[in-house]
């Protein structure tokens, strides 16, 4: 698919979709980072503000969403390289085509995982912090990525790998650590072998997909228990699939 800015000069990373639009952060080794928020079925597209250039994808959270009480776009930046106690929150705003920044104390609506779940309300402009199931801590393994957050059918849920399975945990009421409750269990050693396992969508018909290797979509039929790798050219090396819808 054709996307703005479009060139080998430039490195995209999906930072996430929402009502029709898409935004893009760009990377270029001269003019640095810059964001694009694009609508893909009118091809509109809006040039923000440059980034700053420490706001690299590994020391930052990034999330895009829609502010329904303010009616805009927001694009926010969760910095966490400055200090382990406190976190650096940058908003940008469409309306005012600006960012607004302030800080707030790490204990730790996008979602980060850290030792807990990361929630950010962009209305009030506020981090929450969600615990995770109890009974989930004894059995994760410690290996890099092995959780990952995300929706499935609706709800908050979170990927586990847990040694001897990889677990899937729904959140089924918002915010109420109680009501967590393990889904799934999966065994599958193409699924369990896999490094930054993430859930992009789970279908009707019983198939969930993954991303999984940074750069491989896995199909996954809850029925059978059998895995088949997709055959499409995924996402750069920062990774990033999300589900599309027109507005």
């Amino acid at each position: 698919m054709d996307y703005p800015f479009k060139s080998s000069e430039y490195v995209a990373q999906l930072v996430g979709s929402c009502n029709g639009m898409v935004c893009l952060i760009l990377h270029h080794d001269k003019t640095g980072l810059f964001c694009v928020i694009w609508n893909p079925a009118t091809k509109e597209q809006k040039k923000v503000i440059k980034l700053q250039k420490a706001w690299d994808m590994g020391n930052c959270g990034f999330s895009f969403g829609y502010d329904r009480e303010t009616e805009d776009y927001k694009l926010v930046v969760v910095d966490t390289s400055l200090s382990s106690s406190f976190s650096l929150i940058h908003v940008y705003t469409v309306q005012t085509n600006s960012f607004r920044s302030f800080v707030d104390a790490r204990g730790a609506r996008g979602h980060w995982f850290y030792e807990v779940i990361v929630a950010f309300d962009m209305s009030e402009k506020r981090l929450e912090k969600i615990k995770l199931p109890g009974l989930m801590h004894n059995h994760i393994s410690t290996h890099f990525g092995s959780m990952s957050v995300g929706v499935l059918e609706g709800c908050l849920c979170t990927i586990v790998n847990a040694k001897a399975s990889i677990d899937v945990w729904v959140m089924q009421e918002y915010g109420v650590r109680e009501t967590w409750n393990k889904r799934y269990s999966i065994t599958n050693e193409r699924i369990m072998n896999s490094r930054k396992l993430r859930l992009v969508y789970s279908f009707k018909n019983g198939h969930m997909l993954f991303s999984a290797d940074l750069c491989k979509l896995l199909s996954y039929d809850l029925k059978d228990g059998s895995v088949r790798e997709l055959n499409i050219q995924s996402c750069s090396i920062y990774g990033g699939e999300e589900i599309y819808c027109d507005s």
